[in-house]
């Protein structure tokens, strides 16, 4: 009988906490700035597509469009400063890649082959750039809830002789929550 009585209230407090366990707020979900994803954890489809969203918004940019000549661009390694290894570096360089050459507005290099192209004397008097990539996290404990931002960066940089400039930065957020 006392066994029954304990396993009656076990089943019924498992009944009220159910709900309460419920993942309502864990999907992803976009922020209304439209710069940040808030997921349970971190999926590397969204870090190729916010590379290739950030490489759309340089091709955009005034600095792809001052002359009719496309930019030469180094487009530098990807840097994963977190603690996620499956991220494919070469993978996410590619994208970006392939939205500045599909974009016709750039002509994207290895920061190598950029060096082999300006030796040469193939660039001429065209504007020439290195692009930095990087992905880095914040993390945030509050209580029983941890909160990793995962902040994705690009930085261009303008060759001007012997200066190098920024003169252009733009970043995402993903933003993973779990709680103990």
């Amino acid at each position: 009988m006392h066994a029954r009585i304990t396993i009656t209230a076990f089943l019924a407090a498992v009944a009220v906490m159910l709900p309460a366990c419920g993942g309502g707020g864990y999907g992803p979900r976009e922020q209304a700035a439209g710069t940040e994803i808030t997921t349970h954890g971190l999926n590397v489809q969204d870090v190729e597509r916010i590379a290739a969203e950030l490489a759309e918004s340089l091709t955009e940019s005034p600095y792809f469009t001052a002359d009719g000549e496309p930019a030469a661009v180094a487009v530098s390694k990807f840097v994963n400063n977190t603690s996620q290894v499956n991220i494919d570096r070469d993978r996410v360089t590619n994208r970006i890649f392939q939205v500045l050459v599909n974009s016709r507005r750039a002509e994207a290099y290895s920061p190598e082959d950029l060096e082999v192209e300006r030796f040469a004397g193939r660039l001429s008097d065209r504007r020439v750039f290195t692009l930095n990539n990087k992905i880095y996290e914040d993390v945030v404990q509050a209580g029983r809830s941890t909160q990793v931002s995962y902040i994705f960066q690009m930085q261009l940089v303008e060759h001007r002789g012997d200066s190098r400039p920024q003169v252009w930065i733009d970043e995402r957020r993903i933003t993973t929550e779990s709680r103990r």
